[in-house]
């Protein structure tokens, strides 16, 4: 979008990558001590995943939005990440995981190139689909 060096396939790839992410976060920083902060982070993993399996590109299984709506929803769940600390009132230790995952979604987003590769797999079957 902003400066597309990452292509679509490695941007689904790097997808499913970052929602198993977010579960060893959960994990590592011992989450389950706080009563919102797990539920928040693990309603944005399965977002991730369904925008994935949803999204019109190499990844996709479903695939019926394409992917510069994908990278929106990916910008608007990693806002979320970041602005949901702030908003519930988490403790200081819960807020920089957040924040450093809803960055990072965020940068994935605006590195990723909006349209699917013609030279893709994907993208020479849809072609000849169209014909």
């Amino acid at each position: 979008m902003l400066f597309p060096l990452i292509s679509t396939r490695v941007h689904g790839l790097l997808d499913y990558i970052y929602a198993i992410a977010l579960i060893v976060v959960l994990w590592v920083n011992n989450f389950s001590i706080y009563t919102d902060a797990p539920w928040v982070m693990l309603v944005a993993e399965i977002c991730i995943v369904i925008f994935s399996l949803l999204t019109k590109y190499e990844k996709g299984y479903i695939r019926l939005i394409s992917m510069k709506i994908h990278l929106w929803l990916d910008i608007l769940v990693g806002a979320l990440l970041i602005m949901t600390p702030y908003l519930l009132n988490f403790e200081q230790d819960a807020k920089l995981p957040y924040i450093v995952m809803g960055a990072l979604i965020i940068l994935l987003a605006l590195l990723t190139k909006p349209a699917v590769s013609s030279t893709s797999a994907y993208g020479s079957a849809l072609k000849r689909s169209r014909k």
